[in-house]
């Protein structure tokens, strides 16, 4: 699968940075997505409706 391999750039994250992999592979997979374009906000709080979404997304990918 492509998103395994992949390695977007994050203006927020270097690829250097203990939580880049999964990041990218996170975002390459289409699980969840950068915010102001391509800053992924390590830091930031999610909602509830953003965790579940996330966690779908997830389970749908497991089953392909």
């Amino acid at each position: 699968m492509k998103w395994r391999d992949a390695r977007p750039h994050f203006s927020d994250v270097s690829p250097s940075h203990l939580a880049y992999p999964a990041a990218a592979r996170a975002v390459s997979a289409g699980v969840m997505e950068t915010l102001d374009g391509e800053s992924f906000h390590l830091a930031r709080s999610v909602s509830g409706s953003e965790a579940v979404d996330t966690v779908t997304k997830r389970q749908a990918l497991a089953k392909r």
